[in-house]
């Protein structure tokens, strides 16, 4: 599954001054692996590997992480824009549960076929949901680059149970075809979530069959446990998380669907189409490419 959290939500201020300098200790915490870069824009920077704590804390305040200075961004501060967002890629509880008990060759397997598919499902993003906006009003819609993007793959939930996920930061920046920097169009992230989210099931689930020969349960809302595991061992590995005090770590947010509006990028840009393939794998329903239907002010 995946949720998206919007990083600082409502709290732009605290979160550059609190988060964003510890944010590494958070996203690599003991004993987790360290973060890597992704997206597309990345690349592009020439960003690749391993993650400092001073380039992340520069790609969530407007910055290149390569070279520390800024993209020419509208600062974040007050009622501005997010500093990014938080795409979270969450395996089913059976897959963690295969990951943690079944040994060293398994887990590397499973960690293996979670990272393809977490890459599928932001590749799906990057060609459908990596927009931004010119023109007198922001009335055009362009796409960018793809994203800037760092991701931290963790072990288990905030409980300490078994729970193998991986937190892709993206920052709130493209760069245009006119090779400006401005905000994303966040609204296309949301839409675009739940076929996102499904692709990346579904390339788990194909991963895992072809590596270790799983049989998988029916397949719910895109989600599928494997064959075998019994609902009450899978609640017995399910902590309900707690509420999260003022000051700890970043929320998570559900994805969900954004406010009604009349203007929306088109269907298919100049990176590609990658809806009918997400379609055809995860069994999504409804239309392949969904059109962003909330926008709470010009992004750039």
């Amino acid at each position: 599954m995946i949720s998206i959290g919007k990083l600082g939500a409502g709290q732009e201020n605290y979160y550059l001054e609190k988060v964003a300098e510890g944010a590494e200790d958070y996203y690599s915490s003991e004993g987790e692996a360290q973060g890597q870069w992704m997206g597309d824009a990345a690349e592009e920077l020439g960003l690749c590997g391993e993650i400092d704590p001073k380039q992340l804390t520069a790609m969530l305040t407007g910055n290149n992480p390569a070279t520390g200075e800024p993209l020419g961004l509208r600062a974040v501060g007050g009622r501005g824009p997010v500093p990014g967002f938080d795409l979270t890629f969450s395996a089913p509880k059976s897959v963690s549960l295969t990951w943690a008990l079944g040994g060293p060759e398994v887990a590397d397997q499973v960690a293996e076929a979670h990272g393809k598919a977490v890459k599928a499902a932001l590749t799906y993003m990057q060609r459908n949901a990596c927009w931004t906006r010119r023109g007198v009003g922001g009335s055009e819609f362009v796409q960018g680059n793809g994203y800037l993007a760092a991701a931290y793959l963790h072990r288990s939930s905030r409980n300490g149970d078994p729970q193998l996920h991986t937190h892709v930061l993206i920052a709130n920046a493209t760069r245009g075809p006119d090779g400006r920097w401005t905000r994303l169009y966040h609204p296309a992230i949301y839409e675009h979530a739940k076929t996102a989210g499904y692709l990346y099931e579904a390339h788990l689930r194909h991963e895992l069959s072809r590596s270790l020969g799983v049989e998988w349960q029916e397949v719910r809302k895109g989600i599928a446990e494997i064959e075998g595991f019994r609902d009450e061992w899978l609640r017995t590995f399910s902590t309900p998380a707690r509420g999260n005090p003022r000051g700890g770590r970043p929320r998570r947010l559900r994805s969900r669907p954004t406010d009604r509006h009349t203007d929306h990028p088109p269907r298919q840009g100049a990176r590609g189409n990658a809806g009918d393939p997400a379609r055809a794998l995860a069994g999504a329903g409804g239309r392949d490419r969904p059109r962003p239907r909330g926008n709470r002010g010009d992004p750039r």
